[in-house]
């Protein structure tokens, strides 16, 4: 990555473990322990350490919910 001009920020950089059973993994790289994340979005999805879908569904519902809204905002305006 270097030879590319790429550099990885540890400092935003987090770890996560996929498991059914609360798992800690201690990850350090260049003297910097990453911080091991519960939960993350990742290329807008989110994920749990639980491998529970729940806050993604919620998430997606909420979304969807202010799309609805929106267009009901919008259709409202209009008169045939």
């Amino acid at each position: 990555m270097k030879r590319h001009g790429l550099t990885i920020n540890w400092g935003k950089t987090n770890t996560m473990v996929f498991s059914r059973e609360p798992t800690e993994c201690k990850v350090e790289v260049g003297g910097v322990q990453l911080e091991q994340a519960r939960e993350t979005v990742y290329l807008r999805v989110s994920l749990s350490e639980n491998e529970r879908m729940q806050s993604e569904l919620e998430r997606r519902i909420g979304r969807a919910a202010t799309v609805v809204g929106s267009l009901r905002k919008r259709s409202s305006g209009i008169r045939s």
